[in-house]
């Protein structure tokens, strides 16, 4: 306590001194040590030798000078506001937002971001983790639970004639296999990714870009020590690892643009050999490679756009009928003057032949419970799109869309097939040739404070995995005028032959409580919550969570 009275003394001291020294001194520039204080119990307390020596920075009487600034004018003060003002903005160019909290059943989740989106140095930190054991009644010792952890960085640097950016992230999972199989416990999956991008503007009108990206997945699956049931080896685990370099250069002139792009993909199996199944239109079950050199042309102005593709593919693993294939495609975009809204109306068309190929790291994390029994070959479709988003005045807006999609050169589409489950309880990723025609109804509604929106999604020939044949979603959302509080509902149900009777209505309300926090309640498939029921996975043997009920945290500073 001593010192810091000395402290305020001492500064007591300098500042009567300086404001009473003569005008004719020789001006000098004083810099005082740190002090460095400590916040203890919500009071300001100086810490032990905290307080420097001033013996050699604080003016004698002889010698004391300080000049203030002089404000002339209003323009300086108002100089000098702007000058606050700026520093309050780099200052405030870091933002922090997220939310946490958990419910029933034994739910869990934690989704954070810092993140800077301007300047010449903006950058990204992103962690969530979001877990539920016990689904209604039954326990996580039985295998009823799911957990999955995330954690991403972005960095960009921002020059004057171009932009470099690095990136990685961490993917963990693990899901519980629900007592339904006879050798394993549960799935636990690891994928860790990285990369890099360039973009340079060149002379000429003339640009460069180029970069890589690349990944390590690791799926292992818990085993049952004295399981009698034996399995494959790609049913036990699966260690790959893919490297996916790319470099293109483009040209603009005025309305028109030509790009010019090389890819090249490798994927391999890190386990032992014959671990894996030769899939049919590959040259290897260790390792797969696959070259693309994509051309394309585009042409625009303020109503409407014109664009053209066409490539070259060439590859270990791109089916038994070509040695390359030659993918295209042809499309227009419009935006129509609109005598209903100021607002345009949105056209746009697009057909041609689509080849690409999965990666085994995204399929067996987006289907649950299956496994791939062999690097995946390439997929190529027909195809033609259409799509049309029709505003009328400020409050209702409309959107069509469809697409027909169908196999060429017999490379399907690689999907669980849920319909056939193995031995050991386990699903496989089928390859399984198509033609679909799914088309998308969408219609939004502002009434106030109201927000209104339907969904209807059909699939009137094949149906995807995971899909019903008709899918219908409904949401509202009403906000205070104050924006203190907003309420919200949604449901959705499939419509089949496979379908479950039982809509999902779920409901959530959201109060400030500070300018950067707010408080929310979600509930969830609120008829299976009361029913203490799950919901089948997928038409699967499998079940979800079904209802869940939780209080969260949301902030944003």
């Amino acid at each position: 306590m001593k010192k810091v009275i000395l402290t305020i003394c001492l500064s007591c001291i300098f500042c009567f001194y300086g404001f009473s020294q003569d005008n004719n001194n020789v001006e000098e520039e004083i810099e005082l040590p740190d002090v460095t204080t400590v916040v203890s119990g919500g009071a300001l307390t100086a810490g032990k030798d905290s307080v420097p020596d001033y013996k050699g920075v604080i003016p004698t009487i002889e010698s004391a000078k300080v000049e203030l600034p002089k404000l002339s004018n209003s323009d300086d003060v108002e100089n000098i506001s702007n000058v606050s003002n700026s520093i309050q903005n780099i200052e405030k160019s870091v933002y922090a937002e997220g939310k946490a909290g958990g419910g029933y059943p034994f739910y869990f989740l934690g989704d954070f971001s810092v993140y800077r989106t301007t300047g010449t140095s903006p950058f990204s930190i992103n962690f969530s983790h979001e877990s539920a054991e016990g689904f209604a009644d039954n326990s996580a010792a039985n295998g009823f639970f799911e957990r999955n952890t995330f954690v991403s960085a972005n960095k960009s640097f921002n020059l004057k004639n171009g932009k470099n950016e690095l990136y990685g992230s961490y993917n963990s999972a693990n899901n519980g296999l629900q007592s339904l199989s006879p050798s394993f416990v549960d799935i636990v999956y690891h994928n860790v990714s990285a990369g890099f991008s360039s973009d340079w503007k060149l002379n000429n009108n003339f640009s460069v870009y180029y970069g890589t990206n690349g990944s390590w997945f690791n799926r292992y699956n818990g085993i049952f020590l004295d399981s009698a049931i034996s399995s494959k080896s790609y049913e036990k685990d699966s260690k790959l690892f893919d490297i996916n370099p790319w470099l293109g250069i483009k040209w603009e002139k005025d309305n028109f643009e030509i790009d010019f792009t090389a890819n090249y993909s490798l994927e391999l199996n890190l386990k032992d050999s014959k671990t894996l199944l030769k899939a049919s239109g590959s040259s290897s079950e260790e390792s797969s490679h696959r070259g693309e050199f994509d051309l394309s042309f585009v042409w625009k102005n303020e109503v409407s756009k014109l664009k053209s593709n066409v490539a070259a593919i060439i590859g270990t693993a791109i089916g038994e009928k070509k040695d390359i294939i030659v993918p295209f495609s042809v499309g227009m975009e419009l935006a129509l003057p609109n005598s209903f809204s100021s607002r345009k109306i949105s056209l746009e068309l697009e057909g041609g032949m689509d080849s690409y190929s999965e990666k085994i790291r995204d399929l067996e994390t987006k289907y649950k419970y299956s496994v791939a029994t062999s690097l995946l070959t390439e997929t190529t479709d027909w195809y033609g799109f259409g799509k049309i988003s029709l505003p009328i005045k400020e409050f209702f807006g409309l959107r069509l869309s469809g697409e027909y999609r169908k196999t060429a050169y017999d490379n399907g589409v690689w999907w669980s097939d849920y319909s056939n489950k193995s031995s050991s309880g386990l699903y496989f990723i089928t390859n399984n040739n198509r033609e679909d025609f799914n088309t998308e109804t969408e219609v939004n509604f502002v009434l106030g404070n109201v927000k209104l929106s339907g969904l209807w999604k059909a699939y009137w020939l094949d149906v995807p995995c995971c899909q019903d044949e008709h899918n219908i979603y409904a949401t509202v959302q009403y906000q205070s005028k104050n924006t203190n509080w907003d309420l919200g509902g949604s449901i959705s149900k499939g419509l089949g032959d496979n379908a479950e009777f039982i809509p999902n209505i779920s409901a959530d309300a959201t109060f400030r409580i500070s300018h950067s926090i707010r408080i929310a309640f979600e509930l969830n498939d609120i008829i299976k919550l009361i029913k203490n029921e799950t919901r089948s996975y997928a038409n699967s043997d499998y079940v979800e969570k079904g209802g869940s009920a939780a209080l969260l945290v949301k902030f944003q500073f």
